[in-house]
């Protein structure tokens, strides 16, 4: 997941505090970008969370060995994509909830 994806996740209302089980992580711009200081820090959720944040909307998700893209899709059917799995359901999400901005 890059930092920009994870803060539009952030400012769509995503969560930033930690699952008790989640593995996800806090990260702040000048970290990805290699210095010391955190800078807006926003969390990366991991692929569980990110699921559950879909709730019982989520329907599946798969590789696309064709153009070896990922599709997360809900219930109703609509898909979003990306190159790894947690950019495809975090895409969802923001989909999911565009409504909330």
């Amino acid at each position: 997941m890059t930092y920009e994806l994870a803060k539009k996740l952030k400012d769509a209302g995503f969560s930033q505090e930690p699952k008790p089980n989640g593995f996800g992580m806090l990260v702040g711009k000048t970290k990805i970008d290699g210095g010391d200081g955190i800078d807006d820090p926003v969390w990366f959720p991991s692929l569980s969370e990110l699921i559950e944040a879909c709730r019982d909307k989520f329907q599946d998700l798969y590789r696309d060995y064709s153009d070896n893209s990922w599709r997360a899709r809900d219930r109703r059917d609509k898909q979003e994509f990306g190159s790894t799995p947690e950019e495809a359901v975090a895409n969802l999400w923001l989909k999911l909830n565009e409504s909330r901005k």
